[in-house]
């Protein structure tokens, strides 16, 4: 009898069919994360539930579809263990909500740079109208600049957060870490230029 094969997925691409042990080889070499998404019995997971629920897949016998299916090479997928969830409404991909927020995450990130813009340009558009003094100015530029960069450093840590919840505490580490680190240079940046053009 052939091993059971599973497809990956992971940003939308899927890979061809690779046996459980493969996958582990995979994830050992570091080709996979845990984020990558495993096909099981018609549902999509994340490689670490996959992981916890594959030796239960292997205890289940695969259902033949009676001896007509049997017979044609057909088989019907065996139903999901009595102890696993279904699939939430509306998603064919249990991981997907992870994906989500590991994307969501890294744009945050990638925002601190173009947050404290959005909050300097109401500043900058008001300044001549309202007749704002110039050191007034720069502390109001400085203050949207740190409201900025801090919004989009708080945004990526919740994301990080989440993250490690499910298990995937070096990813929302090294997110925590990126966004922490893209903030500060966000501020350096846009304070630097406030004094240098001011």
């Amino acid at each position: 009898m052939a091993p059971l094969t599973y497809r990956l997925r992971f940003k939308g691409v899927i890979l061809g069919n690779f046996t459980a042990s493969e996958i582990a080889e995979k994830l050992r070499a570091n080709e996979i994360s845990l984020v990558h998404a495993v096909e099981q019995r018609g549902r999509w997971l994340t490689v670490r539930q996959f992981q916890q629920d594959t030796a239960e897949a292997f205890l289940t016998p695969p259902n033949q579809g009676g001896l007509l299916g049997r017979l044609a090479g057909k088989s019907s997928p065996p139903p999901p263990p009595s102890g696993s969830p279904p699939p939430p409404p509306g998603s064919t991909l249990v991981a997907d909500s992870i994906e989500s927020r590991v994307r969501q995450g890294y744009l945050w990130s990638g925002l601190s740079f173009l947050l404290p813009v959005a909050v300097g340009l109401p500043i900058w558009l008001l300044r001549d109208p309202l007749h704002i003094p110039t050191t007034a100015f720069k502390i109001l530029l400085v203050i949207g600049t740190l409201l900025g960069a801090t919004y989009s450093a708080w945004r990526t840590i919740q994301s990080a957060h989440s993250l490690q919840g499910e298990g995937l505490d070096d990813v929302g580490r090294s997110m925590q870490q990126l966004g922490i680190a893209l903030a500060g240079a966000s501020v350096c940046f846009w304070i630097f230029l406030v004094f240098i053009n001011f």
